[in-house]
C-alpha cells in the first residue's frame, strides 16, 4: 500500500515537474518576447526622443548666439576694422556685452590681416589660428572654433567668429568667447538610466562626458545642426533597465505552479506601469516639437522610470527658461537697433536745418532766422526730450509741424499745408515718425514741382489701426516704380535715412503688419504709416513681449 502510494506520488510528481519546467520555459520565453517586442522598442524611441530634445536645446542655444553675432556684424558694418579705430569698436562691443551680462566671456574684433583686439584689453595675432584661416579662406559667414580654456578660471569656451561684410567686401571679423555652462547643464541631466557624451569630431576632442556605461543596451548618436562638427551620444544601461526583471527569473523557474502564475502576474503588473509611463513620456516628447510643454505630475514608483520622469520635467523647465532668456535678448537687440536707427536720424536733420539757417542768414533775413531757430527749438524739444519712444500723438504732430514751419520759411510761397486729424482721443505714437514722411514729400515732391504745391496730412483710424497719410504733389513715378520702392522697403533695401528708418523702427516695435507703404492715387503720391492704436502708455519691453 505504501509502495503504491509512493508510485502514485511519483507518477503525479514527474508530470507535474515536467509541466512546471515546461511552464517555466514558456513563461521565460513569453517574458523575453514581451520585453523584446514591447519594452525595448519603447525605450529605443524614448531614448531617441530624449537625445533629439537635448540636441535641439544645444542647437537652439548655438544658433541663437551665431545669429546674435551676425546681427552685431550688421550693426558695425560701417566701421573701419583697424588698429587706429580699435578704441571705438571695443567701446561699441562693450556696450553690446553689457546688454547681455554673463553671456559672453569676452567680445572682440579681428582686422582683415588677422590681428585681434578683445574687450578684456588683450590684443594678439591670430592669422595662423585654425578658426581664422578656415573662415578667411572659406565661404561660410560664421564659424565655431574647437574648445579652448579660459585663462582666468579654466572654463571651457568656444569662439563664434563672423565676417563683417559691406558691399561684398570683408571689412573684418567679430569674435565672441562663449562659455559652455548651459551645454554642460543640459548634458549633466543624465541619470543611472542614461549617459551623455558630446564630442568635437573635427578635433577628435571629447567636450562633455560622464561615467562610461560598460554594459549598454543601446547607443545612439546625432550631429548638432548648427555645428555638424559636434555630435551627441546617449547610451542606455542594460542593468538599470532590466535589473529588477532579471532578479525575478530564478523565482519563475524554481517556484510551484501557483507561485509561477503569481510571479507572472507581478511581472505583468510591473511592466504595465513602465509601458504607461513610457507612453506618457513619449507623448510629451512628441508635443515638445509643437511648443507644447506638459510636465508629469503622477510619478512612477519604479526608481528607473521615476528618474527619467524627473529628468524630463527638469528638461522642460530648462527649455522654457532658455526660451525666456532668448526672448529677453531679442527684445534687448530690438531696443539697440531702434536706438541706433533713431540716433542716425537726429544729426541728419540737424545738418539740413543748420544749412537752411545759414542760407537765410546770408540773405540777412534776421526775423526769418529767429522764427526758424524758434521752430527748430520746438522740434528738438520734442525729439530729444527723453528716451521714451512712445509719446502723445499731438506731440508727434506738433513735432512735424515745427519742421513744416522751418521749411515754409526756407521756401517762401512754395506750398500750402492742410492738416486733417480725425482722431479726437488721446493716443500714443512712435516718436519721430511723421516728420520724415513730411520731409520726403517736400524734398522729393513739392520742391521739384514748377508751381506752388499743397501738402496734406491726414490722420484717421480704421479696423483697430491708426493711419497717417502725407499727400504730395503729382509724381513722375510710374506704378512699377512705386511697387519697386515698396518691395525695397519690405526687404530693408531702400537707401537713405527717412522712410527706411521709419519703416524699420515700426516693424521692430510692432511687427510685420505695421510700417510704411507708398501709394500712387490718380495724380497724388501718398506716404502712409500704419500704426497700432495705443491708448495707455506702457513700457516698450512689455509691448514687444505681447505682440
Amino acid at each position: 500500500m505504501v509502495k503504491r502510494s509512493i508510485n502514485l506520488i511519483h507518477s503525479i510528481l514527474k508530470p507535474l515537474a515536467l509541466s512546471l519546467i515546461l511552464l517555466s520555459v514558456t513563461v521565460l520565453a513569453t517574458t523575453a518576447l514581451y520585453i523584446q517586442s514591447t519594452i525595448t522598442p519603447d525605450i529605443l524611441q524614448l531614448t531617441n526622443a530624449l537625445l533629439t530634445t537635448k540636441v535641439q536645446s544645444v542647437d537652439t542655444w548655438l544658433a541663437h548666439h551665431i545669429a546674435s553675432i551676425e546681427q552685431l556684424c550688421q550693426l558695425l558694418d560701417e566701421e573701419d576694422f583697424t588698429q587706429v579705430n580699435a578704441d571705438n569698436l571695443l567701446a561699441q562691443l562693450a556696450k553690446q556685452q553689457q546688454l547681455a551680462p554673463n553671456t559672453y566671456d569676452s567680445l572682440g574684433f579681428i582686422t582683415p590681416e588677422g590681428y585681434k583686439f578683445l574687450t578684456t584689453g588683450e590684443h594678439f595675432d591670430v592669422q595662423y589660428r585654425d578658426y581664422f584661416t578656415q573662415l578667411k579662406d572659406g565661404q561660410q559667414s560664421s564659424i565655431v572654433s574647437s574648445i579652448i580654456s579660459s585663462k582666468a578660471d579654466n572654463r571651457q569656451l568656444i569662439l563664434i567668429v563672423s565676417k563683417v561684410i559691406q558691399q561684398g567686401t570683408v571689412k573684418g571679423y567679430i569674435s565672441a568667447a562663449l562659455p559652455l555652462t548651459y551645454v554642460e547643464q543640459i548634458f549633466a541631466q543624465s541619470n543611472d538610466f542614461t549617459r551623455m557624451t558630446l564630442v568635437d569630431n573635427r578635433a577628435q576632442q571629447t567636450i562633455i562626458t560622464d561615467d562610461t556605461v560598460e554594459e549598454h543596451l543601446l547607443s545612439i548618436s546625432q550631429a548638432i545642426p548648427s555645428n555638424p562638427n559636434w555630435s551627441a551620444t546617449i547610451t542606455v544601461s542594460h542593468q538599470h533597465v532590466f535589473g529588477n526583471i532579471s532578479r525575478l527569473m530564478p523565482l519563475l523557474i524554481s517556484g510551484l505552479l501557483c507561485f509561477i502564475i503569481a510571479i507572472f502576474i507581478i511581472v505583468k503588473r510591473r511592466i504595465a506601469p513602465i509601458n504607461r509611463s513610457l507612453s506618457v513620456l513619449q507623448k510629451g516628447m512628441a508635443q515638445i516639437s509643437h511648443n507644447q510643454y506638459h510636465p508629469i505630475d503622477d510619478f512612477s514608483r519604479i526608481v528607473e522610470i521615476n528618474q527619467i520622469e524627473h529628468g524630463y520635467n527638469q528638461l522642460l523647465h530648462d527649455i522654457q527658461a532658455q526660451q525666456r532668456t532668448i526672448k529677453k535678448e531679442q527684445l534687448l537687440t530690438f531696443e539697440a537697433e531702434n536706438k541706433a536707427l533713431y540716433a542716425q536720424i537726429k544729426p541728419h536733420f540737424l545738418y539740413n536745418t543748420l544749412e537752411t539757417i545759414q542760407a537765410m542768414a546770408d540773405d540777412a533775413d534776421n526775423e526769418a532766422v529767429v522764427e526758424a531757430v524758434s521752430a527748430l527749438a520746438r522740434f528738438y524739444r520734442i525729439g530729444l526730450s527723453d528716451d521714451q519712444q512712445l509719446i502723445p500723438l499731438a506731440q508727434e504732430l506738433s513735432h512735424a509741424l515745427s519742421f513744416v514751419q522751418i521749411m515754409a520759411l526756407r521756401y517762401d510761397n512754395l506750398f500750402d499745408l492742410v492738416v486733417d486729424n480725425q482722431v479726437k482721443e488721446e493716443l500714443f505714437f512712435l516718436k519721430f515718425t511723421i516728420q520724415p514722411l513730411v520731409e520726403n514729400a517736400i524734398y522729393h515732391g513739392i520742391k521739384l514741382a514748377d508751381t506752388r504745391g499743397r501738402l496734406h496730412i491726414n490722420i484717421y483710424s480704421e479696423h483697430n489701426k491708426l493711419y497717417v497719410q502725407v499727400h504730395n504733389q503729382p509724381t513722375r513715378l510710374s506704378d512699377d516704380d512705386v511697387a519697386q520702392l515698396n518691395q525695397h522697403l519690405q526687404h530693408h533695401k531702400l537707401s537713405g535715412y527717412g522712410l527706411y528708418n521709419v519703416n524699420a523702427r515700426l516693424r521692430n516695435y510692432f511687427g510685420e503688419h505695421y510700417g510704411v507703404t507708398l501709394i500712387k492715387q490718380d495724380d497724388t503720391f501718398i506716404s502712409q504709416v500704419v500704426h497700432p492704436i495705443i491708448k495707455h502708455k506702457e513700457n516698450t519691453y512689455e509691448y514687444l513681449s505681447s505682440r
